[in-house]
């Protein structure tokens, strides 16, 4: 179950070669598929964005590129991170119309790193609560 794997022990496998990125990203798209629906974890789920980034992570890991830490390990981010091009709702519908114009900069590190951006994850209401019950 690649998918309960730590971030490092993504990244290991990956840099050892026991595991490609589009192996753990479906491994991570699997789980989601499953149990989203009952959890409502996600607002978005990058599909075809992040098979094309892993697919080039993999690409860069077979010609033994130098690769940033990260590279291509599954990650998730709050909805309340700036990604370019997607709405970014905070978990309010206030927001429903925003798009992000730029990423963050977080965001920006994590694609440095090599990082494969699965989806954005559900948070509480303008960030002001410490449970999410919304969408």
């Amino acid at each position: 179950m690649p998918h309960r794997l730590s971030l490092s022990e993504m990244a290991a496998q990956l840099r050892a070669r026991r595991l490609s990125p589009g192996e753990l990203l479906e491994a991570h798209l699997d789980q989601i598929e499953r149990v989203n629906p009952a959890l409502n974890a996600f607002v978005a789920v990058l599909v075809e964005e992040s098979r094309a980034a892993a697919r080039r992570a993999e690409q860069r890991l077979m010609r033994g590129e130098t690769c940033g830490p990260l590279e291509g390990v599954p990650v998730t981010v709050k909805d309340s991170f700036d990604l370019a091009g997607y709405p970014t709702l905070c978990g309010s519908r206030l927001r429903l119309g925003h798009r992000a114009p730029a990423d963050a900069v977080a965001m920006a590190r994590l694609k440095a790193a090599g990082a494969v951006i699965v989806g954005k994850t559900n948070c509480p209401e303008l960030l002001m609560n410490y449970e999410t019950d919304n969408f």
